[in-house]
């Protein structure tokens, strides 16, 4: 179950790594850079870890070889009886009881053919920086981005809204947000291709097995010809 799933709040994430960074004093030091987000970095010696987050694997069987093994049975061991488990599994909350390390390497700068990038994603806005590239936040939607938005060049927008409900397979809230993503997102948009106040529309949909990419300029607009689908039929 990734962090995704669990409701953690910031004063546990910082007794969980306090516990941690107590146990393996010299070897790992484990820094919440939000409460389901943490960030290790190892003391002393490399370890061969996963590269790809706990959420693409949740529900899954998970092998762990010897040294990932015995590294995880002592995170499994400081936190199995700590009092902020305890709290959870007394307001019947699921107990955060090990930590799933991944994306270890060191980085360099690069650079980026996006004048500006918005996201919430943490990595996302990482890379942003390295790049480096102005980079900001989300917005509440396309009209309000739109406003400020430079009138000439690449602006990559980052909407991940739908990752987490896919991949837990909550159908429920997928369909909720897809539903927020048309009206804040995807609608304004079009309205904007329409007026000329964009002059390229370009959509990437990654996805586990294929990802797929559409491009509309004002143009293709009136090609009434070709009949317009439910968005659904794309998600």
């Amino acid at each position: 179950m990734p962090a995704e799933a669990m409701q953690i709040s910031l004063p546990e994430a910082d007794a969980f790594c306090a516990s941690l960074n107590e146990h393996f004093a010299g070897v790992m030091e484990i820094v919440p850079l939000d409460a389901g987000r943490w960030s290790a970095r190892v003391l002393g010696k490399a370890l061969e870890l996963d590269d790809v987050p706990a959420l693409q694997v949740a529900g899954r069987e998970i092998r762990l070889d010897r040294e990932r093994d015995r590294e995880v049975t002592e995170i499994q061991m400081v936190l199995h009886e700590h009092p902020a488990n305890t709290a959870r599994e007394a307001r019947g909350e699921p107990a955060v009881n090990s930590l799933w390390l991944w994306g270890a390497g060191r980085v360099s700068k690069s650079t980026s053919r996006w004048k500006s990038v918005l996201a919430d994603e943490p990595l996302v806005m990482g890379l942003a920086m390295l790049a480096p590239t102005h980079y900001r936040s989300l917005p509440s939607g396309a009209a309000q981005w739109l406003q400020s938005a430079p009138e000439d060049g690449r602006q990559l927008v980052v909407l991940d809204a739908l990752r987490v409900p896919a991949l837990l397979q909550d159908a429920d809230r997928y369909h909720e947000r897809l539903a927020e993503l048309e009206k804040n997102w995807f609608a304004p948009l079009l309205h904007a291709l329409r007026r000329g106040r964009i002059g390229m529309l370009t959509l990437h949909v990654p996805d586990a097995a294929e990802a797929v990419s559409f491009e509309a300029i004002r143009g293709d607009l009136r090609r009434f010809w070709r009949l317009a689908k439910p968005i659904e039929h794309y998600a």
